[in-house]
Order: C-alpha cells, then structure tokens, then sequence
C-alpha cells in the first residue's frame, strides 16, 4: 500500500518567491495628458502585489522611517514644497507568527504647492518599493528613451548657445574665451526632464561651463560629488531632486556662481 505525505508548507521566502514568478507585469493604466506618456498607477501594484500577499497569509507592514522637508525653485519665482521619504516594508507569514519577518526598503520623492508632498513621496516609494522587491518589470527602459534623448540634446544646444552669447559679449571669439577666463558671467543651467518623474534634474552645460571657469573646477566637481550627481553618456549631469536645494545653496550661496533653470522646448 502506498502512503501519502502532506506537501510541506512554504517558508516566508518561499511564498515571497513564488510571487515573483506569479506577477509577470502591470500594465501603464495611468495616463499623463500634460506630458503625454503613460505610466503605472501605484494603485495597480498595491491591488495585485496585496491579492498575492493575501492569497498566502503574508501580511505586510509599512512604515516611514525616515523623513526630509525641503523645498525647490518653482515658476514665477516661487517655490514647492518637497519631501523625501524612506520607508520600510517588513512581510509577516501569518501561518508561521513566529517568523521573523523579511525588511525591504524604498525612497519616495513628493512635491507640491500646498500640503500633500508627503502623501505623494509616500505613494512613489510604495509603488517603486513594491515593484522593486518582486522585480515587476517595466517595459520603458531609459536607455531606449528616444523622446528623452531629444528633450535632453534641445535643452543641452540651448545651454551652449547662451554660454556662448556671454563670450560673444565679451568680445572674444570661442577659441578665445576658452584659453583665457572670459569677463563674462557664464551660467549653469539645469532642467527638468519629463521622463525622470520629478526625481531627477539635469545640468545641461557642465562641460561647456567649466571650459570658461577653470577655475571653479575643482569646486563644481565636489559640489555635484556631493550632491549625487550622475554623469550621463552625453555629459550632462543628472542630480537627485532632494539633492538640488542644497547643490544651488552650495554653487549660488557659497561659491557665488549663476545657476538658471532652463526650460528644454516643448517640441524637443
């Protein structure tokens, strides 16, 4: 007679694994009709990623452990209010309460004119957390972003043309200008690209800048060091949102450079 044996129970690992190989994708259902591209909603993970949680008696607690309240350079001369948040995700296997649970984190980046900053950098770091820890894929890659690309080049060519009007008025061609410090006040100019979702702003002239202020080279390099900048195949420099207040406080305030937000336009 052949015997039968019950089939082990999943560990806490085990059934968050599972849920790797159960969510394959979520589909863009959001859709931003200001800047035109769709997107995932943050509810869309939270429904499937809680239907699978629930399904395996994992409950999951999260937490805001961590809190930043900043604010940015807006239109007209105002300013947003920003907060960066870090969050913490424990899952509990409610069939095994004694289990201690498995911790993941998430950074979230909100901004906004009144009170709901918070609520926003809540929701992104829920949503990117989540899609992080069960490696939901996306099928936009920033690599690929052709858009992007050009949004990014229209703003960079815009950068380059004013820095090289501030030489012309200063009377020196730009072979000139570029061996000898120009009289000029040359810029930094930074924008705002769609496609990084508020978390990212780019310095679009670093290289064409630094060619006229050799001098502040040193200086420019550890403030963007500082700042957690990334420097891009077409070098320009990508810097972290939460990170730009305290970057123009350092360049503007401290270093007495001009820094200008520039706005890439809009058919780029």
């Amino acid at each position: 007679m052949s015997e039968t044996s019950e089939a082990t129970p999943l560990n806490l690992l085990q059934k968050l694994a599972s849920i790797v190989a159960e969510i394959d994708h979520v589909e863009k259902s959001g859709r931003n009709t200001f800047q035109n591209y769709n997107y995932v909603k943050a509810a869309d993970v939270a429904w499937l990623v809680r239907k699978a949680l629930s399904s395996r008696n994992i409950y999951l607690v999260s937490d805001v452990v961590e809190v930043r309240n900043y604010t940015i350079p807006a239109k007209e001369n105002t300013v947003m209010q920003a907060v960066d948040v870090r969050m913490e995700f424990s899952f509990f296997d409610g069939d095994s309460p004694a289990t201690l649970p498995i911790v993941t984190h998430a950074w979230g980046t909100g901004t906004d004119k009144g009170d709901k900053a918070i609520y926003k950098a809540m929701t992104g770091a829920l949503k990117y957390g989540l899609r992080h820890s069960f490696i939901i894929p996306d099928e936009s890659d920033p690599e690929a972003d052709v858009e992007t690309d050009k949004a990014t080049a229209a703003a960079k060519a815009t950068g380059e043309a004013k820095v090289a009007e501030l030489k012309k008025k200063a009377g020196k061609s730009p072979a000139e200008a570029t061996e000898r410090p120009s009289k000029a006040v040359p810029c930094l100019f930074y924008t705002e690209p769609p496609a990084q979702n508020g978390f990212f702003v780019e310095f679009v002239n670093i290289r064409e800048f630094l060619s006229t202020r050799e001098d502040m080279q040193d200086g420019v390099t550890e403030a963007m060091r500082g700042a957690r900048a990334k420097k891009t195949k077409s070098e320009t420099a990508l810097v972290p949102t939460g990170e730009l207040q305290p970057l123009l406080e350092k360049l503007v305030g401290e270093m007495g450079l001009t820094v200008k937000k520039l706005e890439a336009p809009a058919n780029a």
